[in-house]
């Protein structure tokens, strides 16, 4: 799950990135932009609010992705 949730972190990173180079050269985008993750585990973790001692690792990661989620992007 680990895993899952750094490589859907990064994928945010370049999607905001090639949304500011769109934006640069006036392409518009479309917003929210769908992701697609294979790993039930890890879409339930960006989903949810619940935190364990397992999770303690990669928390800055789900809270970039919940607030991305809320701010409309995905």
């Amino acid at each position: 799950m680990e895993a899952e949730i750094k490589a859907v972190d990064q994928l945010i990173l370049e999607l905001i990135y090639l949304m500011d180079l769109l934006n640069f050269l006036g392409v518009g985008n479309q917003t929210p932009i769908s992701i697609y993750c294979d790993n039930k585990n890890a879409v339930d973790l960006c989903n949810t609010i619940k935190q364990s001692h397992r999770t303690k690792v990669i928390n800055m990661r789900v809270h970039f992705i919940r607030d991305m989620i809320k701010g409309g992007l995905l």
